[in-house]
């Protein structure tokens, strides 16, 4: 099995860094690897 661990330091308090967190929309800038797929528009 494998374990991935991430370890991440911050000044914000942990309710910040909670809401912040749980807000799905701000994914690829604290996940780097998560990637949003758009929609392009037909020109």
């Amino acid at each position: 099995m494998i374990k991935v661990e991430r370890v991440m330091h911050s000044c914000r308090t942990r309710d910040e860094i909670v809401a912040y967190m749980a807000d799905f929309s701000r994914a690829e800038q604290w996940d780097p690897g998560t990637i949003t797929w758009r929609l392009a528009t037909p020109s």
